[in-house]
């Protein structure tokens, strides 16, 4: 529960910076179990799985599903001044339970949500999936 309050404020923060056109900063850098479960606990958290979908999981519960669009695919481009995405994913609602773990250069990651569900659901435009 307290990883989907401070996920939850992270993202409420983000439709604060969608309204000043702030770019989407996300940090996906992986780390095994053994060199983030320390003492000094200084790893972020992995969510490279599933990113799009839990920032479209609370701003579906912000009721700002017109936000993500432009927060994840626009704010950054423009900001940095290089040409937008051309290519689209689909989101739709469809609940998946995160793996407990995924494979990492010999040890183990333990992705955000392990073993939780996630709400929504990305494939590729057109995919059918």
């Amino acid at each position: 529960m307290r990883d989907k309050v401070i996920f939850t404020d992270v993202v409420c923060s983000g439709l604060a910076l969608c309204r000043r056109r702030e770019p989407w900063h996300i940090t996906c850098l992986p780390h095994a179990r053994p060199t983030k479960e320390t003492a000094c606990g200084c790893a972020g958290i992995y969510t490279a799985h599933a990113a799009i979908e839990l920032y479209v999981e609370v701003f579906d519960r912000a009721g700002a599903l017109d936000k993500p669009d432009a927060f994840a695919s626009f704010h950054g481009p423009d900001h940095y001044k290089l040409p937008r995405n051309t290519e689209n994913i689909t989101l739709s609602r469809g609940a998946w339970t995160v793996p407990g773990t995924f494979p990492f250069d010999g040890d183990t990651l333990v992705p955000f949500r392990a073993g939780a569900t996630v709400e929504w659901s990305a494939s590729p435009a057109g995919s059918g999936a």
